[in-house]
């Protein structure tokens, strides 16, 4: 039933090619930013590990001790290694395995006992070059530990965060006679696509992300369910609930390992990571396909996804993205007889190039959109929606399938509700830092590019594959996402056409009951009740 997730069309390195670019303002629009300069607030101190590659004893030397520890870790390319500290050290490049890759670096690297190993003999892992701390702040979570839900730790080769940590996600079995019903959630966090972004992201630099959305190593045993997953609130919560947490930096589309970034100002500084966010997607999948699930604390167990008959697939900014590219592939793995799929995207639907007028801002967001589908194409190995790649792979316009909006308006055949603030300050922000864009102008754009989305049946790409009207809901309240707060999901409204105020929740509930839903605010607001 899996279908191959490889992109055939778009550029790839090799694995382990070194990739040094500067970094794109539009590379991720809405969710990968310039960000300012250094700061100095703490030091994190990120996972230990040896400061020369293979020396697993850590006495600076790589010699027939390191060897012996190394040949007691293998495991081969498909065998997840025991965990113990010996044999993460031994896997080098921190892929969740010790192989042919891990020891190759030991050939490279060794120097025989009693003298010091060159630390720059083999690339090492991000956590093990900054092992010894590189300023910023402590990791934190993004979102609240509470009782609501419980991790699963994902044991498969590669389906790793950035740093080679496991991936990780999050259940709650639902409550009497749901048990055929899911809610998914695909967590989001912006990303990084050079040396010195995704440098700064693991050392806690820039203004919002840190190591924790690189690692699961700082990750919650249990999370509190806001938003969707208020239980207490919202009747959608009354199902199974499967929460994804974000680690990989590419938008859950990333299928490479071992990248390595250089940094432009000295190229003998490298550093290696994963970017494995669509892997982390199957291999749960594969899991939760497979039979029940129990959480790694055995407080929770869901039933076989299986014998699912309504699934919700949600995701939110960068997570909006990745499940937006994943939806029709997520879709595919179930017999539409027996399930039927939904979506709901947040945030993450900037404006289309044709809702501007002036030539010269279509010319410059199409260039930057094309060099950044270039770069994640290259760096991450992205997986984008298969209908996409399938139409404009080999063509001039290849690039379009990077775009979520674009794959919005043509690609999704699976029925989906949008929401996007039509003052979104991070793409209306990048947009006036980029390319001059006036937040009225970004405004009306964003209007009209909601407006396009009801007639996708008529217009789309693929509308012959299209038989739904899209859920839409726009507020004017300059607020980002809103699926998982619950003050933008439960409280704040937008007056439907009858002028009753309704909450996305609401929205989203009459939009899965077959009404149709287009609620969207002008600018100045005029509808929006905002907290």
């Amino acid at each position: 039933m899996r279908r191959d997730c490889g992109n055939s069309s778009a550029p790839k390195l090799s694995t382990g090619a070194c990739v040094a670019r500067r970094s794109l303002t539009m590379l991720h629009l809405a969710t990968i930013l310039v960000v300012p300069a250094f700061g100095s607030a703490g030091v994190l101190r990120a996972q230990p590990g040896p400061l020369v590659p293979c020396d697993v004893d850590e006495d600076g030397d790589v010699d027939l001790d390191d060897y012996a520890a190394f040949d007691a870790c293998h495991t081969g390319p498909s065998v997840t290694h025991d965990g113990t500290q010996s044999c993460a050290f031994a896997d080098g490049n921190s892929d969740g395995h010790v192989d042919a890759a891990d020891f190759k670096d030991l050939q490279v690297c060794f120097s025989g006992a009693g003298n010091p190993a060159d630390g720059g003999c083999a690339v090492r892992p991000i956590a093990v070059e900054f092992a010894g701390g590189c300023g910023g702040n402590p990791p934190s979570p993004t979102m609240a530990a509470g009782p609501d839900m419980h991790k699963v730790t994902i044991n498969a080769p590669d389906a790793v965060c950035n740093d080679g940590s496991p991936g990780v996600f999050y259940i709650r079995r639902a409550e009497n006679g749901n048990l055929d019903r899911w809610v998914f959630f695909i967590q989001g966090g912006g990303g990084c696509g050079d040396f010195e972004n995704c440098m700064r992201r693991w050392c806690g630099l820039h203004p919002v992300y840190t190591a924790a959305k690189m690692s699961t190593l700082w990750a919650h045993d249990s999370i509190a369910g806001q938003g969707i997953f208020n239980r207490a609130e919202s009747p959608l919560a009354a199902a199974n609930l499967v929460y994804f947490y974000y680690c990989s930096s590419d938008s859950w589309t990333g299928t490479r390992s071992n990248a390595v970034l250089s940094s432009e100002v000295d190229p003998d500084q490298t550093y290696s990571l994963h970017f494995r966010g669509h892997r982390i997607l199957e291999a749960a999948l594969d899991m939760l396909l497979a039979g029940g699930v129990t959480s790694d604390n055995g407080e929770e167990t869901v039933p076989p996804l299986s014998t699912a008959t309504e699934i919700l697939f949600t995701g939110t900014s960068a997570g909006a993205n990745g499940a937006r590219d994943h939806v029709d592939w997520f879709a595919a793995q179930f017999d539409p007889s027996q399930t039927t799929v939904r979506a709901v995207f947040d945030a993450a639907f900037p404006p289309s190039t044709e809702a501007f007028d002036d030539p010269a801002i279509v010319a410059a967001i199409d260039a930057s959109a094309e060099a950044g589908a270039v770069l994640r194409a290259e760096l991450y190995h992205a997986f984008w929606d298969e209908s996409c790649v399938q139409t404009l792979g080999g063509t001039d316009d290849w690039w379009r399938c990077a775009s979520g909006t674009y794959v919005g308006l043509n690609h999704v055949t699976t029925p989906f509700f949008q929401r996007m603030d039509i003052t979104d300050p991070l793409p209306s922000g990048a947009m006036m830092d980029a390319f001059g864009v006036p937040l009225d102008v970004f405004a009306a754009a964003t209007i009209d590019s909601l407006a396009m989305l009801p007639d996708i049946g008529t217009n789309a790409a693929e509308a012959g594959q299209i038989d739904y009207v899209p859920g839409v809901y726009g507020p004017n309240c300059s607020q980002h996402v809103a699926l998982t707060t619950n003050s933008y999901f439960l409280m704040s409204t937008v007056d439907d056409d009858s002028g009753i105020p309704r909450t996305f929740d609401e929205a989203l509930r009459a939009r899965l009951a077959g009404t149709d839903v287009f609620v969207v605010d002008q600018h100045p607001a005029a509808s929006s009740t905002c907290p």
